[in-house]
């Protein structure tokens, strides 16, 4: 089955970003289809969709999925002073077999990221490993959900919907809950970059579906691969990027 790079636009704001992403995609010669979630409702306007019709090869629309269903989120949200992130966990679709049934392997990339060099050999970390990402540059010890590899199964997605009702997330948004639930990655070596080139219930919840170990691979992959945009990190792209 074919690989694609997937994208999240919510609102207007974030047309522009995802239409560079997809662009930047194009212009390192990438061979993998360039897909864009959008809310099923009318959140994005008329001339701005068209744009994104033009722009990836496929536009996919899908519910909007919010954080706060468990108790603490809202609270973690509003200590980052980013209420607006509640909406982020809609990009747990990807996880969901149904919404991409034509995809194996995914590459999520936020509609803000940029994309500066062919990274099509991404996707064979998946032939090891079901979920990847690069550390966050705020707290290394965490992955940045904002660029990660994926690979779609009906028992992950399930399992993570229902922590996501029932157990929260540790920021209030996607990135929280996705550590929290791929949480071997921490204990995980670094992917060789030349190699690269080459059961819980809670009160009236249910029982948590089961989601086999196997299905939760992790793998962690280099800084580089969701680089920051500052100079502070210049030295660091320059010794770590060749």
């Amino acid at each position: 089955m074919p690989s694609a790079f997937v994208t999240l636009v919510t609102s207007d704001p974030y047309v522009e970003g995802a239409i560079t992403l997809a662009h930047s995609l194009r212009t390192v010669h990438s061979i993998h289809d360039t897909i864009v979630l959008v809310p099923a409702i009318n959140a994005i306007s008329a001339l701005p969709l068209a744009r994104l019709y033009r722009a990836f090869h496929k536009v996919v629309y899908v519910d909007i999925l919010r954080s706060g269903s468990a108790p603490s989120d809202d609270i973690n949200l509003g200590l980052l002073n980013r209420p607006e992130l509640d909406i982020t966990y809609t990009k747990l679709h990807v996880f969901n077999p149904h919404i991409l049934p034509s995809y194996d392997k995914i590459c999520f990339l936020d509609a803000d990221t940029l994309v500066l060099k062919n990274v099509d050999h991404l996707f064979g970390v998946l032939n090891r490993v079901d979920f990847a990402a690069s550390p966050d540059v705020g707290w290394p010890d965490i992955f940045n959900s904002g660029v990660f590899l994926a690979r779609p199964n009906k028992e992950v997605y399930e399992a993570l919907m229902w922590d996501a009702l029932y157990s929260g997330s540790f920021d209030g948004g996607d990135q929280g809950l996705l550590n929290s639930f791929f949480d071997t990655w921490a204990g995980n070596e670094t992917l060789n970059y030349v190699a690269l080139g080459r059961e819980a219930t809670s009160s009236g919840s249910g029982p948590r579906p089961y989601c086999c170990p196997d299905k939760k691979r992790t793998g962690r992959l280099p800084f580089i691969y969701n680089v920051t945009p500052s100079a502070v990190y210049s030295y660091l792209v320059r010794r770590s990027g060749r």
